[in-house]
């Protein structure tokens, strides 16, 4: 495994992103992603900011189809981190809204999320699209834990938070 380089206090603030995620064939792509290589067996973000930020359409062509990978398209992404918050953002008409996968102690709160949704059988196949909010693991060596989504609002959405994990 190679060593882990660490980043701290990363901070994405403000910003407007959208129609991003747009060929099919890349996977893990999103709006706003920050992401720990799988290669990785250490958190290497720990303590980000991810506020204010608009995100949306990531995944959906401007006709409105899916047309991301079906590992992709989520408005904003936090991919096994540590320490973060991701506050007061609006996330809407994405494949998924906030995607919050393998972290340590993230706190998710004041976020608006509408309208994210993704057609039946397009999708992760091990987690929920069309979530305002998707929460959950899919490593075995990183555990996600001690996590709290709260004071959010969500509407419209398939769901408006769903869980999920890997087996063991």
């Amino acid at each position: 495994t190679p060593s882990t380089t660490t980043m701290s206090n990363v901070s994405i603030l403000n910003n407007v992103v959208y129609h991003n995620s747009q060929d099919p064939t890349a996977a893990d792509t999103a709006g706003i992603h920050l992401a720990t290589p799988a290669v990785f067996s250490n958190f290497a973000i720990l303590s980000c900011l991810v506020q204010g930020n608009t995100s949306f359409k990531n995944g959906i062509s401007a006709a409105g189809a899916v047309i991301s990978n079906p590992a992709s398209g989520a408005g904003i992404w936090v991919d096994t981190a540590g320490n973060c918050t991701v506050s007061f953002n609006q996330v809407y008409q994405n494949v998924t809204g906030i995607y919050i996968e393998n972290n340590n102690a993230t706190n998710a709160y004041g976020n608006v999320t509408w309208g994210n949704t993704t057609i039946a059988g397009v999708g992760c196949p091990t987690c929920q699209g069309g979530d305002g909010i998707a929460i959950g693991g899919s490593r075995t060596d990183l555990i996600s834990q001690s996590n709290l989504i709260h004071n959010n609002t969500s509407y419209g959405d398939i769901q408006c938070i769903g869980t999920w994990g890997t087996p063991a």
